[in-house]
């Protein structure tokens, strides 16, 4: 049965899959593998005609060599776009937490995009992301929210990414339904109630006063 057609712009003829993982090193080489193997395919738009084939039908080492190849150029910023389109603004959240957390939704969508386009699991997709963080080859835009991301306390985090991190920050996402659940969890705190503050200064005074003594006060 043929594969699923993934989205419009993962398609790739067979002079640009020559040479990829698991596939022959050459243009017809490939076109023998597509006719073999029943590949979907459509017309190729431009000058040169020919077909293109989507990256969904193609075998699961060459899609993660494509994956790897994506995140390796310089994507456009519109990927990361997306991710905050339905961002809150949290006016209590400082400069430094909000640039967390749009660091961390920019990195989550970057996977969300290799995911989709690329047919690969979520968990593949971050360990393409987090492959490439490892060996500096990620685009400048989005190497720069690395440690962004990583940040805690306001103090600027590690270079690298961790498949551990992308996967909270992807639950985390996920649990909280927009992406202010990718604050940092020290700026969500600040959302307790005012009278908290006061009640937990005087819970912690030397002669150790009960909650209820607290509440007299």
């Amino acid at each position: 049965m043929p594969a699923a057609l993934p989205p419009p712009d993962a398609w790739h003829t067979a002079a640009e899959l020559a040479g990829v993982a698991d596939l022959p090193d050459t243009e017809r080489g490939v076109l023998l593998v597509a006719a073999r193997e029943e590949w979907p395919s459509r017309p190729r738009q431009g000058r040169g005609g020919g077909r293109e084939y989507p990256v969904s039908a193609l075998p699961e080492k060459a899609r993660q060599a494509l994956a790897r190849r994506a995140l390796a150029a310089d994507a456009p910023p519109a990927a990361t776009v997306a991710a905050e389109r339905g961002q809150r603004d949290p006016a209590d959240l400082k400069d430094t937490s909000r640039s967390c957390m749009d660091a961390r939704a920019a990195l989550c969508a970057e996977v969300d995009r290799v995911h989709l386009e690329y047919g690969l699991s979520q968990r593949q997709a971050a360990q393409a992301l987090v492959d490439q963080a490892r060996a500096r080859d990620l685009p400048e835009h989005l190497a720069r929210m690395v440690p962004q991301a990583n940040a805690r306390g306001g103090r600027t985090g590690s270079r690298t990414l961790s498949l551990r991190s992308i996967q909270r920050w992807l639950a985390a996402r996920a649990a909280g339904g927009d992406v202010t659940a990718l604050a940092p969890a020290e700026a969500r705190a600040r959302d307790l109630a005012p009278w908290v503050y006061p009640l937990m200064k005087l819970y912690h005074r030397p002669q150790k006063p009960s909650i209820a003594a607290c509440l007299e006060w």
